[in-house]
């Protein structure tokens, strides 16, 4: 891999952790109910437990709290 592709990836990993971090308010590493509705509270965002639980259900591809891992993998694959 280049230079310049080397950094980009970087980046991006930067980027992801970030938004991540965001929503992993109490850094635990995964992202929990409480979590989701303080970001969409602070957003302004429909914070409704229905909407709620799609997102989770979506973030969530093996039966737990979304984690770190699991959010990159799910951004990679709808990046490509």
């Amino acid at each position: 891999m280049q230079v310049v592709g080397r950094l980009q990836l970087l980046l991006l990993l930067s980027e992801y952790r970030d938004l991540f971090n965001a929503f992993d308010r109490r850094r635990t590493g995964s992202v929990t109910m409480a979590d989701l509705l303080a970001v969409s509270q602070q957003l302004g965002l429909p914070s409704n437990q229905a909407d709620l639980d799609k997102l989770l259900a979506h973030a969530n591809v093996n039966g737990t709290q979304p984690n770190s891992t699991q959010f990159y993998r799910r951004k990679d694959k709808n990046n490509h």
